[in-house]
């Protein structure tokens, strides 16, 4: 009888010059990957920043009029009920949209600046206490700022500011601001 032997089959094994181009290979997908990522923080500017303060407040600061619905849901994730407007130069939202609402400002009164970041780009910036304005409250945090506050060469902007106002806050249907 005749006896036969299977010879394990070979491992391929890669050179060493291939095991440096497989690595490498890797190696620049990731940093590429990583490129892509990191590249809308460095070259993008966000419409607006939301954080907490150390006093419990929250401070807003809104760069461009682009993401009024995309602000509104970031000023839900710190707990406060907000409608944001950006009305067009001249015009303001209709003010029987809302009933007027009184809330609690420790006498310090809230109230939208504007400023210019280091590169020169305008943005408005504001902080409230987000206990006036529970999103399971009846008062909401109304935002209008004029799209012209995001504009430099503008002039005249109108900014509405920052109101509170009980129940619903209806649509902003912009009327001619007659100052």
């Amino acid at each position: 009888m005749t006896t036969i032997e299977e010879t394990p089959a070979k491992t391929p094994r890669f050179g060493r010059a291939a095991k440096f181009s497989f690595a490498g290979a890797v190696g620049a997908v990731a940093l590429g990957v990583g490129a892509v990522v990191a590249l809308p923080a460095l070259t993008a500017s966000p419409a607006y920043a939301v954080e907490d303060t150390k006093g419990g407040n929250v401070r807003v600061q809104v760069n461009s009029p682009d993401d009024a619905a995309g602000l509104e849901e970031a000023l839900a994730e710190h707990g406060i009920k907000a409608k944001v407007d950006f009305p067009p130069i001249g015009y303001v939202c209709d003010w029987e949209r809302y009933e007027p609402a009184v809330v609690d400002d420790n006498g310090e009164g809230e109230a939208i600046e504007l400023g210019e970041t280091d590169e020169g780009e305008p943005f408005a910036a504001f902080e409230v206490n987000p206990d006036n304005y529970s999103l399971d409250g009846d008062i909401t945090l109304v935002v209008e700022i004029s799209e012209g506050a995001f504009d430099k060469d503008a002039e005249n902007v109108m900014v509405t500011g920052l109101e509170a106002a009980k129940g619903e806050v209806g649509e902003c249907d912009p009327v001619k601001d007659d100052e």
